[in-house]
């Protein structure tokens, strides 16, 4: 759970930086970068617990419901690990156009 939390302080940092202007900078790039890889080391994480369970439950035991939990939260956040990567990927094309813009002016 310690990479969520590292997700949500970066997720905050970014969240400072829009409502301070300074979405276009390298620093808004690295709180999504840090989003992406936090969320990438959770779903792993997540997977590794569901298959411990899945291994090693007592045969007496339903796993069914944790390992449900298990999906949802792996899909959930390959979806936001997807999407920090995109918004990632457009925002340094954005960072690099605009860097372009300063040095001609």
């Amino acid at each position: 759970m310690n990479s969520f939390f590292v997700a949500l302080y970066n997720a905050f940092k970014l969240l400072a930086y829009i409502g301070q202007n300074k979405v276009f900078s390298t620093n808004a790039v690295k709180a999504l970068r840090n989003i992406n890889y936090c969320a990438i080391i959770l779903s792993a994480l997540v997977v590794i617990a569901g298959l411990f369970i899945k291994f090693t439950h007592h045969k007496d035991d339903d796993p069914a419901g944790f390992l449900a939990i298990c999906i949802v939260t792996t899909f959930a956040s390959i979806v936001v690990a997807t999407a920090a990567a995109i918004f990632e990927k457009l925002l340094q094309n954005a960072v690099d156009m605009k860097s372009e813009n300063d040095l001609t002016i």
